[in-house]
């Protein structure tokens, strides 16, 4: 007897209004799904938009990773009235990007499976193996580079090995210091440059203050998925979940192919139990997180909600307030703030302290973001962790009075 699908229902205060929004905003959240919208927009003309700007549509579809998948909406479904020459221009922006998923994608299997064998177990989250479960296809998720979570204990060894497999890490002080504690925000970044491919080293889950889980805890939880022709290694399906989830938040939804990937992974039904992973996200201090990603998905991209996540979104002026925020973000022709601007940190900050549940992981949160980062580390040769701390907070206050062009 085939398992019974849970109950899936959409957000009760779903307004799924974008009228607010311009044009190319609206086009690039109707066309970036593996199934486009396309009754209300071959319709355009009785909708009473502005005429499109192609170039600003082609500009947001960059920015927020969307090149892939708007090239093969549109091949499926045209826009009424779109340049000739459109899916051309689109096809030679996507074309270098394919290049570099199929290399990280080599990668990926060959220094995972190195690890393993050498006893050094590792979980892959995100890039290559999220672009072909979610998608089916390496080529419509744009991958960036690599990202592997080992155990604290295991990092300098795995940092060795790295080594022995073409990798070095972008800050070379890092590599007597992997996985300490003091580091923020528990990974290193690597580079191999005969391969041109980039891979970050964790060994940590989240920079919050309560992970998910410990990473001795993930490990021993993580499961097998099929990855072409592989076997890599990976969290259960509502760990996954949630810690995209938090991924995404964590970063303000800047980029709109990571709500795209929660919304697909709603469509597809592969939450796993949406009870359990509410469970995780109170027990970590996420479920701000978690709902308002669920919001978000539900209401820019229609994503069905299983019944036990719909119900706990509630009409919450906190929430509504911020998806509305990130969401006007979403459509400004560039990135709302350049990172190292006083305004922005502040923004950033706040933002994160939102997210934690409760007064602990907000001062815990506000705890992890004084300890030094990988690049604080640079130039700087061995130090003690009360030097580090006090450079990290001199860095900190400095970056926003640096005069910028």
């Amino acid at each position: 007897m085939p398992p019974r699908t849970p109950p899936v229902r959409r957000a009760a205060h779903h307004n799924g209004k974008t009228k607010d929004y311009r044009v190319e905003y609206k086009l690039i959240l109707a066309y970036s799904r593996l199934l486009p919208q396309r009754p209300a927009y071959n319709r355009r003309e009785a909708s009473g938009d502005p005429p499109i700007d192609w170039p600003r549509l082609l500009r947001l579809a960059g920015r927020h990773g969307l090149l892939p998948l708007m090239t093969r909406s549109l091949g499926l479904c045209p826009i009424a009235g779109q340049p000739r020459d459109l899916e051309k221009t689109l096809a030679d922006k996507v074309k270098p990007g394919l290049g570099r998923a199929i290399r990280h994608a080599a990668e990926l299997i060959r220094v995972a499976g190195a690890l393993e064998t050498a006893g050094v177990p590792v979980l892959s989250l995100k890039g290559p193996l999220e672009a072909v479960r979610i998608y089916g296809d390496i080529g419509l998720r744009p991958v960036r580079d690599i990202d592997l979570y080992v155990r604290p204990a295991d990092a300098g060894r795995a940092g060795r090995l790295l080594g022995g497999l073409g990798y070095r890490p972008l800050v070379p002080e890092i590599a007597a210091r992997l996985g300490r504690a003091w580091i923020a925000p528990g990974q290193a970044p690597f580079r191999n440059a005969s391969a041109a491919t980039a891979l970050d080293l964790h060994w940590r889950l989240a920079e919050t203050s309560r992970p998910l889980f410990d990473m001795d805890r993930a490990i021993s939880l993580r499961t097998e998925r099929s990855f072409e022709g592989a076997r890599l290694h990976t969290l259960p399906d509502e760990a996954r979940f949630l810690h995209l989830c938090q991924h995404g938040s964590s970063h303000g939804w800047s980029r709109l192919i990571w709500l795209c990937d929660i919304a697909e992974i709603l469509r597809n039904g592969d939450t796993g139990d949406a009870g359990r992973i509410r469970s995780l996200a109170r027990a970590s201090g996420q479920e701000r997180g978690l709902l308002l990603a669920c919001h978000l998905a539900a209401t820019l991209l229609d994503a069905p909600l299983p019944a036990a996540l719909a119900d706990a979104l509630q009409p919450d002026g906190g929430i509504g307030d911020m998806a509305r925020r990130i969401t006007r973000d979403g459509d400004r022709d560039a990135a709302p703030d350049r990172p190292d601007t006083l305004a922005a940190r502040y923004r950033s900050l706040r933002r994160q302290l939102w997210l934690q549940d409760g007064v602990s992981a907000r001062a815990g949160l506000l705890w992890r973001r004084l300890l030094p980062a990988a690049r604080d580390l640079a130039g700087k040769g061995p130090q003690p962790v009360p030097v580090a701390l006090l450079r990290r907070m001199i860095r900190l206050l400095a970056l926003p009075l640096r005069r910028t062009p």
